[in-house]
């Protein structure tokens, strides 16, 4: 299990999270607009 509490400290180094950069996401916006997203996804990668 990786923590999800920054203040939270890990004993092996490969779980450590604090180099990851996260993006900042508009869940709101990403739920409306979830079926284009994904059919956009599904085109232009999967196919």
């Amino acid at each position: 299990l990786i923590p999800t509490h920054p203040d939270v400290e890990t004993k092996n180094p490969a779980l450590d999270m604090s180099g990851v950069k996260l993006l900042d996401l508009d869940i709101e916006w990403s739920g409306e607009h979830r079926m284009r997203l994904v059919d956009r996804w599904v085109n232009e990668i999967v196919r």
